[in-house]
């Protein structure tokens, strides 16, 4: 297996050539030697370009390279004085050093040390070849240099150089043979590349498969349309995203830049097309809302011109969200394939996520308008073309002990930031003045509709409310309608072509609303609702989603609006949970279930236009990015989006096992813990990441919640391990007390109990968890505790409060005890405890979130709503 990681960066500032004996003066001079790593040991069947910053290298199994195979760099190497500079090398496997064509190093020949008279400065040709032939996992060389009686040092990139010369006739070859190796008609024919005149070996074999690297660290952002809000704000995403991966912002400029500048450029198919470009042959520009192509230019220009097209404004976002993906990024450095070339458009029309400020959310309600837009930005990135609001009067607490703005002030600022990127903007609006009335009076209908005008000729943007009939309100349609017709009305004043939907939700779930479903299909189908937007599928829907499609006419769309933010008593269950984890997480624990939900995704997609997600906070952040994914493309494979997500929001060196660590955390919940270490080997994977992290690598919140979540089940498990032992001891010892008495038997097993209490287990992963806790109220002011961070109950998230509740019956064992020794006879007793020893006791419920939230109301520290 060989690994496309070494790839060399091309500027295509001028015209070169490439590997030259001499270094032109006024060629472009790039650090370190550039080279070829070949799939053999006879420097033959190219397989990838390759740099060298230093003479010390170290190559692992990791590193891509095999077992078996060989490697050569050239450029030239940089005089550090004038006078005698004496070389020594040492190798595991045949290394060769030749500077100014004499041979220096040569460990297949037993020369590990040689001298060149130098001239500080001067730059002299050098090549460095190796060959690992042996099966090692590893290799390594190490080439050191001293002059004028100094110790030996090693030679870094600040004395190689290579130049733009040296490289423009291999990037012309290797373009031209990338591009037959992808065209299908010609895929049995091999370009021949004489390589003699770069010094590599005539044998070497045509490059199949490389990629070749465009360097855009120096290069400008151009938004072709400059009266586009969408595609000024998609400029100034990508230059902001890139600098905070890299350090390197981008400048964005008004107007083309003049010859050698490499430019990145924004806009429609058209202006592309009129103003830089057109696609190469093959390539289209998708005639379907949100579709882009992406391609690179250099046909017309001296330099690079990455060509970011979109069908329309939007279409150029996603272009822009797109990049961000494939882009190369690291500190410092910034590049893209260079022969990237696709067009793209998404299946479903609707894509999009509900973003409730409210004080029920476990972290939306702490967030400011500058969290907000980060999170527009990160769900755009992957597909996101819809944002669901909620108003300032709902089901909630009309405030939260967290909230930096009025929700008001924050509901006109998210649809500010919808309206600055192009999203279509949706309000879920219940009919909180209706709730459970069963007679709406004239006047309250009025009140109703003059709520919402007073927010809605406030915002800048609406393109649709949804009005959930049943959660919350449990609205009658005959109601209902008349309302939705109202305020349609009113919408449309302020926001023309908005439109309104609504759900069936807790509809024939009880007496009350047996019929309902019913009479709402009715006015579907008689024509009373023909201006109506729509019906959406969301949870507590009395019916499948197939049903409904068959049973609501062909003209109104369905929107789905798929739970994925619950664990437990929701939409989308977790099944045979275990109860350690079921009963401690709770509800709304951070839950990335990307397999599930990519199954729920496929299994009903076709019923639908798309979907708004229901979400109360980040904790389902990851299933997001899922169902955005799928809604662009239902055939992404889900490991895919994994190495994505993980690469673009966690660090390139992490996508592979932040990836499987996200699965690792899926697994977790699946099934009871029994004798299974797939738990303690997520948190292993963790930790291993966690011991490689840099600081800025652990103020990464996603970081954090993966961290959060593998400690807490790791701790979980230990736990229950730990106190279903005791339990059993405690039991044992019961079961000697026809021997040694009621009250001896009962004080030791009590005593054992007890243990659980005075020695907890892993108490240093328990301490962990509420690190993280803290760093994840610090970042992205996520509650994981009502008395810690104010979250507004245990069930919205608040898991680090049920962490120590008990992993056993050791509190219903101990009631029980206690009930024994206030029996009057010892036979009694003794009857009772064997009843308990041999298991046929009935051991007490207890509800922990209910116990510990009306602690904390007596306490003051929340409020029964």
């Amino acid at each position: 297996m060989v690994k496309k990681a070494n790839l060399i960066l091309v500027s295509l500032v001028g015209v070169v050539m490439l590997f030259s004996a001499e270094a032109p003066a006024a060629a472009q001079k790039l650090p370190g030697l550039v080279g070829v790593q070949y799939g053999s040991e006879d420097f033959s069947n190219i397989q990838d370009l390759t740099r060298l910053s230093g003479l010390e290298r170290k190559f692992t199994q990791n590193d891509g390279y095999g077992h078996q195979w060989s490697a050569k760099w050239l450029g030239f190497i940089v005089g550090p004085a004038s006078g005698e500079v004496s070389f020594s090398g040492e190798a595991d496997q045949a290394v060769e050093m030749r500077i100014a064509g004499k041979t220096i190093i040569s460990t297949k020949s037993g020369v590990t040390a040689g001298s060149v008279s130098m001239v500080k400065g001067q730059e002299y040709p050098i090549e460095i070849s190796l060959v690992k032939a042996d099966d090692a996992d590893n290799c390594y060389f190490r080439i050191l240099w001293s002059m004028g009686g100094q110790a030996k040092a090693s030679v870094g990139s600040a004395n190689l150089v290579h130049t733009t010369a040296q490289e423009q006739q291999w990037v012309a070859k290797a373009r031209e043979a990338n591009d037959n190796d992808n065209d299908e008609d010609n895929s049995d024919n091999e370009i021949q590349i004489s390589f003699g005149d770069f010094g590599l070996s005539p044998s070497a074999k045509p490059v199949s498969g490389f990629v070749l690297m465009i360097d855009l660290s120096q290069a400008k952002i151009v938004a072709l349309n400059g009266q586009s809000k969408v595609q000024a704000s998609a400029a100034r995403m990508l230059s902001e995203e890139i600098e905070k991966r890299t350090r390197i912002g981008l400048d964005i400029v008004k107007q083309m830049p003049g010859a050698g500048v490499v430019t990145i450029v924004i806009g429609t198919g058209r202006e592309v097309a009129d103003k830089v470009c057109s696609p190469p042959a093959g390539l289209t520009v998708p005639e379907k809302a949100d579709g882009y192509a992406i391609w690179i230019d250099s046909s017309k220009r001296v330099a690079t011109t990455v060509c970011l097209a979109g069908h329309d404004d939007r279409g150029a976002l996603y272009a822009v969200g797109r990049l961000l993906r494939i882009l190369e990024m690291g500190r410092d450095k910034v590049s893209v394939d260079g022969g990237v070339k696709l067009a793209t458009a998404p299946k479903y029309a609707l894509r999009g996520h509900q973003m409730g400020y409210r004080a029920k959310t476990n972290s939306y309600d702490a967030w400011t308008v500058e969290k907000w837009e980060q999170y527009y930005r990160d769900m755009i990135v992957f597909g996101l073309n819809a944002v669901e609001i909620v108003p300032p009067v709902t089901d909630d607490l009309p405030d939260s002990a967290v909230m930096p703005k009025k929700p008001l002030d924050m509901m006109i600022a998210q649809s500010k930031l919808a309206d600055d990127y192009g999203l279509d903007l949706w309000i879920w609006y219940p009919v909180m003045e209706y709730r459970h009335k069963d007679n709406i009076s004239e006047d309250l209908a009025k009140l109703a509709l003059k709520n919402r005008e007073y927010v809605l000729s406030r915002l800048p943007r609406v393109n649709a409310v949804f009005v959930p009939s049943g959660d919350p309100g449990e609205v009658n349609p005959r109601y209902l309608f008349p309302h939705m017709k109202g305020l349609k009305e009113i919408l449309n004043r302020y926001h023309p072509g908005a439109t309104v939907w609504s759900s069936v939700q807790n509809y024939d779930d009880k007496s009350r609303s047996m019929g309902w479903m019913k009479a709402f299909y009715d006015k579907l189908r008689n024509g009373e609702a023909n201006w109506l937007g729509g019906v959406v599928f969301g949870p507590a829907t009395e019916t499948t989603l197939p049903k409904m499609r068959k049973a609501v006419p062909a003209r109104f769309p369905i929107r789905r609006y798929p739970d994925i933010t619950h664990s437990k008593n929701c939409q989308y269950e977790v099944h045979n949970w275990d109860n350690a984890l079921e009963n401690t997480l709770g509800r709304e624990p951070i839950n990335p279930r990307p397999r599930a939900f990519a199954k729920i995704f496929r299994k009903l997609q076709q019923y639908s236009i798309g979907f708004i997600s229901y979400s109360e906070g980040c904790n389902d952040d990851l299933n997001k990015v899922v169902w955005s994914c799928l809604g662009w493309d239902p055939d992404m494979k889900v490991d895919d989006i994994l190495v994505e997500y993980s690469r673009y929001f966690i660090s390139e060196k992490y996508e592979d096992s932040f990836a499987k660590g996200l699965l690792g955390l899926e697994r977790n919940w699946k099934g009871r813990f029994g004798n299974d270490d797939g738990v303690i080997e997520t948190m292993k994977l963790f930790q291993a990441m966690e011991s490689k992290a840099t600081p800025q690598d652990k103020l990464n919140w996603r970081f954090q919640q993966g961290l959060y979540r593998a400690y807490y089940d790791a701790y979980i498990k230990g736990r229950l391990e730990y106190e279903t032992k005791l339990e059993k001891e405690a039991l044992s010892i019961l079961k000697t007390a026809g021997e040694v008495g009621s009250a001896k038997a009962l004080n030791a097993a009590e005593t054992v109990l007890d243990k659980a209490e005075r020695y907890k287990a892993n108490s240093e992963l328990r301490a962990r968890v509420y690190e993280l806790a803290e760093a994840l109220w610090q970042s992205i002011g996520m509650q994981l505790s009502v008395p810690r961070y104010r979250a507004k109950q245990i069930g919205r998230g608040a898991n680090l409060d049920m962490i120590d509740i008990p992993m056993n019956h050791g509190l219903s064992l101990k009631e029980a005890f206690a009930d024994v020794r206030k029996m009057d006879s010892e036979p009694q007793k003794l009857a009772k405890i064997a009843q308990i020893a041999a298991g046929r006791f009935r051991h007490k419920d207890y509800n922990w979130e209910d116990i510990f939230e009306k602690k904390y109301i007596a306490e003051g520290v929340m409020i029964d709503d």
